[in-house]
């Protein structure tokens, strides 16, 4: 070569169609991100956001930078609605209120979503177990009766539930009368002491 002259060496550039297959991304959950679809070379094995191959993304080290960053997906977050509990009463035990993510169906303890209960069949034996609350029981006072006299009928003592409001015959709350327009009807019938 003379001088002034640069020699380059010939380099065989090998110009191809690409071979595209598709390669699955990751959809995003509540709790984790995801990633996109992208598509792989088959001969050159590089790795495209689109199906015509026209937008790079690199080898696979570029398509592992690539999912955490230009095809990311981020995680939804949790949507929480709140369940009702159930108030317990004198005979049944109740339950605590509890959240229900609309994304993922998961239930949680706390609105933030951080107390993990778990699918329907964990909610319902949570219900049962750790979200529980024990019924109350009777809290049972005396309702004194009325003496029969020779001109008024008088009735008989009743117990009164200061949590249900319910009356019964028994101290122990196992024969009911019923709420308070049963005890009046009950005062005049089975209650009912008749005058002297």
């Amino acid at each position: 070569f003379g001088s002034g002259t640069t020699a380059f060496n010939k380099v065989d550039v090998k110009v191809h169609d690409h071979v595209l297959s598709f390669v699955e991304g990751h959809d995003a959950t509540c709790d984790e991100d995801g990633y996109a679809d992208a598509y792989e070379c088959t001969i050159c094995n590089q790795y495209f956001e689109d199906e015509d191959g026209l937008i790079l993304i690199g080898d696979e080290d570029a398509y592992e930078a690539w999912k955490l960053d230009g095809g990311l997906i981020p995680a939804t977050g949790h949507v929480l609605k709140m369940v009702d509990g159930q108030e317990p009463t004198c005979t049944e035990a109740g339950y605590m209120y509890a959240y229900k993510c609309e994304h993922c169906g998961e239930y949680y303890e706390d609105e933030h979503g951080l107390i993990l209960i778990g699918d329907e069949d964990a909610y319902n034996a949570w219900k049962l177990d750790e979200g529980k609350i024990d019924k109350l029981g009777h809290d049972i006072i005396k309702v004194d009766g009325a003496i029969a006299t020779t001109e008024n009928d008088g009735f008989k003592d009743a117990y009164k539930c200061n949590n249900c409001d319910q009356y019964f015959e028994d101290e122990e709350a196992t024969k009911l009368i019923g709420d308070e327009a049963a005890y009046n009807v009950w005062k005049l019938a089975e209650g009912k002491i008749p005058a002297l």
